[in-house]
């Protein structure tokens, strides 16, 4: 799930895709966000993308333990509303864990200190 691209900066630099970089930002810019939310924020951003796949990337990140959901009853039958289950600095932290983990491992080293 997380990819590391040098290249790129902010969410981009974690995220495979640019559209799941900005609906990072979407589910850190607000408490709870719909899957139309997220998705009117991602074509806001210049990114062409369907709804499904905004709906299959956040039931992803739900399923590994970054997001958490509630169904909610609304116009059209239920909708699942989603919050992050940390901010963007425990994120980043979390980030910076995983990265330095697989370094080390990679490595074969201890410690990289």
């Amino acid at each position: 799930m997380v990819v590391l691209d040098t290249d790129k900066q902010g969410f981009e630099l974690v995220f495979d895709k640019p559209y799941k970089a900005s609906a990072m930002k979407c589910l850190f810019s607000s408490d709870e966000v719909n899957v139309k939310d997220v998705h009117e924020f991602v074509l806001s951003e210049g990114h062409s993308i369907s709804r499904t796949s905004i709906i299959l990337f956040l039931q992803k990140m739900e399923k590994n333990g970054w997001l958490s959901s509630y169904p909610r009853s609304g116009k059209g039958g239920m909708h699942n509303v989603y919050s992050s289950d940390m901010n963007a600095e425990e994120f980043w932290k979390f980030i910076y864990d995983v990265v330095s983990k697989s370094i080390i491992a990679a490595s074969d080293m201890e410690d990289l200190s």
